[in-house]
C-alpha cells in the first residue's frame, strides 16, 4: 500500500491549466519524471502507472527520483552564503564602533505564485533612507534591489561586510521577499490542489530531502536568466548571523515576509551555541557552523508570526501614482526616526505604540527577540542626525516643513482647559506627502500636505510627536507640547506606585555572614514615609481578588526572584516600581560580580547568591514605566555599571523638566557606596545611608522631586559626611533605561 500510495501521487488524469510530464529512454525502458510541458491552453496529467519501470519502483526509488527534481528546478535548497568559517580582519577594541547594513528587497518569486512581490523596493529604499538619517554611513550600507537582489547580489554584500566588520560594530539586515516552504514547493510541482507534503514525508527515508527540510522554509531571491527558482534557506540565514555573530558584533536581523516566524531563528541560533551542542548533534543533519565563546548579541525581528500574512498599503490611499509600502518596513523606519538610541527594547515599544486601524490589525502579529534586549542596534550612538536634504534649487528654503495651523504654536508648553485638542496643519515640501502620524496614529491627510487630527491629553505635560513621510523617502517631524491640568500632582500619572522593600538582618552560620541590626527598621521608617507621603504601596492586587505583599524580611533568593517575577505580571506601563534592597552584599573580583546575599545563602558558593544579572534579568521583565533601585549593602556600587546621568537643568522650568523625566522609562540604581565596604549603623537607630534617603523623603519645603535630586541633594552629602563610603546614582545598564526618572510627589503636593 505504501509503494502504491508514493506511485500514485506521480500518476494522474485530469485536465488542467499545465502538466508536468516527460520522458525518458533508459536501458529500453520507458520510465516517468516529474517535468513541465506546456500546450496551448489546456494541458494534462498522464497516466503512465502501468509502465513496467514505474509500477515495480520501491518507495525509495520513488523519494530519490523527486529529490533529483527538486534540486534541478530549485536553486540554494542546501547551500550556504558562508563557505568556510572565517575569524574576519581581527579585532581592534581601541577602534569607534560602526554599523554595517545590507538591505535586500526581492520582489520575483520566479514560478511561484503569488509571481511578484509588490512594495519590496518601496521598502527597502524606505529603510535605507531611514538608516542614512540616523547616522549610518552611505558606503557601509548595501541596498540589493532588482538585479542586484539575487543569490550573486547577497554574496558579493557579504564577502564585502565579512572583509570589514570589527568585533565593537553593530551589523542591521534587512529582508523581504516572497516566503515559502517545502508544502508550497510539492504544491508548485504536483498542482496547487496536493494536499501532501512530499518533500516533508520523504524526509524520513531519503538524505537529500531530509537536508532539504531541515534547511527550509526559505525566501527567493529575484530570478536571474539561468535561476528561475532561487532560494536561500532559513539554515543558510542562520549561518550568516552566526559568521557575523562570531566575529562579536550584535547582529539584528528584519525578516519581513509572511509567515516568519515558520524560520525559526532564535531556535537555530541556540542549537549553534556550544551549551546546548549535546542535544543539537542528536536533531541536525547538516554541518554547521558553531557559535563561539565570545559570540556577539542576536536581535531578530519577525513581521509576522509562523501563522500569519505580512501586510502592505499604499501611500497615499487612493492615489492613481500610490507607492506600495510593507507596512512593518513603515513602522521600523518611524520607529528608529522617534528613538535617538534604539534598542531591540526601545524599538519593540515604538512599534506597539503606532496604530493604524482595522483594516491591518489582523495582519500586525510581530515577533521581537534579542539574546540582549538592551544592547544598541546602531553602534553610532550620539550622533548629530543630519538635516533634510536640500530642496531643489528651484524652490525655496524651507525651514519648517510641517506647520501647525491650529492651536496657534507657542514657545512654552500651552496651557489648555480641554482635554480634547484638534491639531490641524500642512506639510510643505517638494515631494508629495505619502502619510502623517500624529501621535502615533494616522492622521487624516490630503494630497496638498494638510491634515489634521483630534487626540485626547493626559493630566500634565503632553508631549505630540508629528511625524511625515514624502515620496523621496524622508521622514519630517515636529514636536508639540500642551500642559493639560497642569499642576505637581498630575506628575503622578494615572499608574500605580509600587515598592518593594526587602531586608535580611538575620543571618545563618552556613552564609558565613554576622548579622545585621538595623534592616528591619530601616524598611519598616521607609515604607511608613513612602505609603504614607508619597502614596506607594506595598502589597499589590492580584487578578483573583486577593493581595500579593512586598515586604520581605530575611528573605532566601527563591523569595526575592519570585516576587520579582511576580512583579513583572502585575506592574504596567503606567506604573512605578521601588525596590529597596538592605542586607549584605558581596563581591567576586574573578568574575567581577557583585550580590546581593540572601538568607539562605551558602559561604563560598556564588549561585546561592542574587547576582548583578540576575538583578537586570528581573528588572527587563518588569514592564513598569519607572523603576527605582536603591540598595544599601557592601559593594553595591559594582551591581550595575553605566555611565552618571544629569537631571533637570537650573535653567528649565522645573515641573516641565520633571513631567519630561516622568514621562521617559527609567532603570535608575542608587547605591549606598561604591565598590567598598558600608556601615550597618551610624544613623541614629538607621544605617547611614537609609537615614539620608529617609531625611530625604522628609524634607517639607520640598513636595515634588526627582531621584536624582533626592541623591544630590540629601543623599550625597549626608552619607560622604558622616562616614568613608562614597554613594552612586546612575542608570541600570542594558536594563531599558530610557533617559527617564522617578519622581516623588507627595500627596496633595
Amino acid at each position: 500500500m505504501e509503494q502504491w500510495r508514493i506511485g500514485s501521487a506521480f500518476c494522474r488524469t485530469k485536465l488542467e491549466f499545465r502538466f508536468f510530464v516527460t520522458f525518458e529512454l533508459a536501458a529500453d525502458k520507458l520510465s516517468l519524471m516529474i517535468g513541465a510541458l506546456r500546450i496551448g491552453w489546456v494541458s494534462v496529467w498522464l497516466t503512465m502507472c502501468i509502465a513496467p519501470a514505474f509500477a515495480q519502483q520501491t518507495q525509495e526509488q520513488a523519494f530519490q527520483r523527486l529529490a533529483e527534481y527538486v534540486v534541478s528546478q530549485f536553486y540554494g535548497l542546501q547551500e550556504s552564503l558562508v563557505p568556510t568559517p572565517s575569524a574576519g580582519p581581527g579585532c581592534d577594541y581601541s577602534a569607534p564602533g560602526r554599523t554595517h547594513a545590507i538591505v535586500m528587497g526581492a520582489a520575483d518569486a520566479g514560478t511561484m505564485k503569488p509571481r511578484m512581490l509588490g512594495g519590496s523596493e518601496n521598502s527597502a529604499a524606505l529603510v535605507e533612507a531611514t538608516l542614512t538619517h540616523i547616522g549610518v554611513a552611505p558606503d557601509r550600507i548595501s541596498t540589493l534591489t532588482g538585479q542586484q537582489a539575487t543569490r550573486d547580489g547577497l554574496t558579493k554584500a557579504l564577502t564585502t561586510l565579512r572583509q570589514n566588520v570589527n568585533c565593537t560594530d553593530t551589523v542591521f539586515l534587512y529582508l523581504t521577499a516572497v516566503m515559502t516552504s517545502t508544502r508550497l514547493l510539492t504544491q508548485q510541482l504536483y498542482g496547487s490542489d496536493e494536499p501532501r507534503d512530499w518533500i516533508e514525508e520523504g524526509a524520513d527515508t531519503n538524505a537529500t530531502l531530509r537536508a532539504i527540510s531541515a534547511a527550509s522554509p526559505f525566501i527567493l531571491f529575484n530570478i536571474t536568466d539561468d535561476r528561475p527558482n532561487d532560494l536561500l534557506s532559513a539554515q543558510a540565514l542562520t549561518d550568516i548571523v552566526t559568521d557575523l555573530r562570531n566575529r562579536s558584533a550584535h547582529v539584528t536581523l528584519v525578516l519581513d515576509t509572511a509567515f516568519a516566524g515558520l524560520f525559526d531563528l532564535q531556535e537555530r541560533q541556540a542549537r549553534r551555541d556550544p551549551r546546548a551542542l549535546w542535544s543539537a548533534s542528536l536533531s541536525e543533519t547538516l554541518p554547521q557552523i558553531m557559535l563561539n565563546s565570545g559570540a556577539g548579541a542576536f536581535s531578530l525581528h519577525y513581521t509576522a508570526d509562523a501563522f500569519s500574512y505580512a501586510a502592505q498599503w499604499q501611500l497615499p490611499k487612493g492615489a492613481p501614482d500610490a507607492r506600495v509600502y510593507s507596512v512593518f518596513a513603515y513602522k521600523l523606519a518611524a520607529a528608529l526616526y522617534a528613538d535617538e538610541a534604539p534598542t531591540t527594547a526601545s524599538i519593540a515599544r515604538e512599534i506597539k505604540k503606532l496604530r493604524f486601524g482595522e483594516r491591518t490589525a489582523e495582519y500586525e502579529n510581530h515577533q521581537i527577540e534579542s539574546t540582549d534586549p538592551g544592547a544598541p542596534i546602531f553602534a553610532e550612538l550620539g550622533v548629530v542626525f543630519p538635516a533634510p536634504p536640500e530642496p531643489a534649487p528651484e524652490q525655496p528654503p524651507l525651514t519648517d516643513v510641517i506647520r501647525i495651523l491650529s492651536p496657534t504654536p507657542s514657545r512654552s508648553a500651552a496651557p489648555l482647559d480641554t482635554p480634547v485638542l484638534e491639531i490641524k496643519g500642512q506639510v510643505v515640501w517638494p515631494e508629495q506627502t505619502m502619510i502623517v502620524l500624529v501621535d502615533r496614529a494616522q492622521a487624516l491627510s490630503r494630497p496638498d500636505g494638510t491634515f489634521s487630527h483630534e487626540i485626547e491629553l493626559e493630566p500634565g505635560l503632553n508631549s505630540i510627536e508629528i511625524v511625515a513621510l514624502t515620496r523621496d523617502n524622508q521622514q519630517h517631524r515636529k514636536v508639540l507640547e500642551f500642559t493639560f491640568e497642569g499642576d505637581a500632582q498630575a506628575l503622578t500619572g494615572t499608574g500605580q506606585r509600587y515598592a518593594i522593600l526587602i531586608a535580611n538582618q538575620n543571618y545563618g552560620a552556613s552564609s558565613g555572614m554576622p548579622s545585621l541590626t538595623t534592616p528591619f527598621a530601616d524598611i519598616d521608617a521607609i515604607g511608613e514615609e513612602l505609603t504614607g507621603r508619597f502614596g506607594f504601596r506595598t502589597e499589590a492586587d492580584l487578578p483573583d481578588g486577593g493581595l500579593l505583599p512586598l515586604v520581605l524580611r530575611d528573605a532566601s533568593r527563591s523569595e526575592i526572584e519570585t516576587l520579582l517575577f511576580r512583579m513583572s505580571q502585575i506592574a504596567g506601563e503606567k506604573d512605578t516600581v521601588l525596590i529597596y534592597y538592605g542586607g549584605h552584599g558581596i563581591y567576586e573580583q574573578m568574575t567581577d560580580t557583585a550580590f546581593w546575599v540572601p538568607s539562605d545563602a551558602v559561604a563560598g558558593v556564588p549561585p546561592t547568591y542574587l547576582s548583578a544579572s540576575s538583578i537586570s534579568e528581573a528588572l527587563l521583565r518588569l514592564q513598569a514605566g519607572n523603576v527605582l533601585v536603591v540598595s544599601d549593602s557592601c559593594y553595591s556600587g559594582a551591581l550595575m555599571r553605566a555611565a552618571p546621568t544629569d537631571g533637570p537643568g537650573a535653567d528649565e522650568d522645573r515641573l516641565r523638566a520633571l513631567q519630561r523625566l516622568a514621562d521617559k522609562r527609567s532603570r535608575v540604581l542608587i547605591t549606598s557606596g561604591a565598590n567598598e565596604p558600608v556601615a550597618d549603623q551610624g544613623g541614629d537607630g538607621h544605617s547611614v545611608f537609609a537615614r539620608a534617603f529617609l531625611n530625604g523623603l522628609r524634607q517639607s519645603e520640598r513636595d515634588v522631586f526627582s531621584a536624582r535630586e533626592l541623591f544630590d541633594r540629601d543623599i550625597l552629602p549626608f552619607v560622604v559626611g558622616r562616614s568613608g563610603q562614597e554613594p552612586q546614582y546612575r542608570p541600570i545598564a542594558r536594563s531599558g533605561h530610557e533617559g527617564g526618572d522617578v519622581v516623588f510627589v507627595a500627596q496633595g503636593g
